[in-house]
C-alpha cells in the first residue's frame, strides 16, 4: 500500500503466492507453520518470515514453495526469481541484501536483492537451535544449575541477534553476527535479570 496526498493508505497491486509458483510442484509448499512461528497480536520477534520477507526499497522478498522471488516494492513486478531453495526457509533482509535461513541445511545463504545472485554461504550458528527453542519461556521459571548455560533469542535485526545468555552466576545480552558469528557488543548484567520484547528498537532489562 502506498499513502497519498491526503496521507490515506492506497492499494498499489497484489499477487497471489500460489500463481508466483504456478509451474512448481505443490507438494513444495509447507502445509505447516510451528506455534512458534506463528505471528499473533502479542508475540516476541520470529527468527525469519515466511512466506514474506521484510520489505525494503530494493525488492520485497517472497517464498512460493521452494521458489524465492523479489517483487518490485511500487509495481509488484517480479524483478527476479530462483528455485530450490531449502524447504524450511525463512527470510532475513540486510542492506541490499535477503538471508534465506535454513534449519534444515545449517545454511545462510545471502542473495542479492537487485539480480539474486549468490554472496555468500554461512554455517547456521550452533546455538541457533536452543535460541529458538527457549523463546516465549520466562527467565524466572528456570532455574539454572552450576556449569549451565541458557540461551533465549531476543530479537534479529539485519544479519545481526541479539541474545539472552544465562549462567549461575550472571546474565549477558550480546548482539552477534549470524554470518561470522562474532559478537559486536556484549553487556553484562546481575544473574536476576528479565528482559522484554523489543518495541521501536528498544529492550527493557
Amino acid at each position: 500500500a502506498h499513502l497519498n496526498a491526503a496521507g490515506e493508505p492506497r492499494e498499489l497491486w497484489r499477487r497471489n503466492i500460489e500463481r508466483l509458483a504456478a509451474d512448481t510442484d505443490i507438494d513444495n509448499f509447507r502445509a505447516y507453520v510451528p506455534p512458534a512461528e506463528r505471528v499473533p497480536q502479542y508475540y516476541p520477534q520470529p527468527a525469519g518470515y515466511y512466506p514474506v520477507g521484510p520489505a525494503t526499497p530494493l525488492g520485497i522478498p517472497v517464498i512460493a514453495g521452494r521458489r524465492l522471488i523479489v517483487l518490485d516494492p511500487l509495481t509488484g513486478i517480479r524483478n527476479w526469481q530462483t528455485d530450490g531453495i531449502a524447504r524450511d526457509a525463512v527470510l532475513l533482509c540486510s542492506g541490499d541484501n535477503v538471508l534465506v535461513l535454513s534449519e534444515g541445511s545449517r545454511q545462510i545463504e545471502v542473495r542479492s536483492l537487485v539480480d539474486g545472485s549468490v554472496r555468500s554461504v554461512a554455517r547456521l550458528p550452533e546455538w541457533w537451535g536452543e535460541a529458538n527453542l527457549n523463546v516465549g519461556s520466562s527467565v524466572r521459571d528456570i532455574e539454572v544449575e552450576a556449569g549451565v548455560e541458557l540461551l533465549w533469542r531476543i530479537v534479529l535485526q539485519g544479519q545481526s541477534c541479539v541474545l539472552f545468555r544465562l549462567t549461575a552466576g550472571k546474565a549477558t545480552v550480546e548482539c552477534r553476527d549470524l554470518l561470522t558469528d562474532t559478537v559486536t557488543w556484549s553487556i553484562e548484567l546481575p544473574q536476576e535479570t528479565v528482559f522484554s520484547n523489543v518495541a521501536n528498537n528498544v529492550i527493557a532489562v
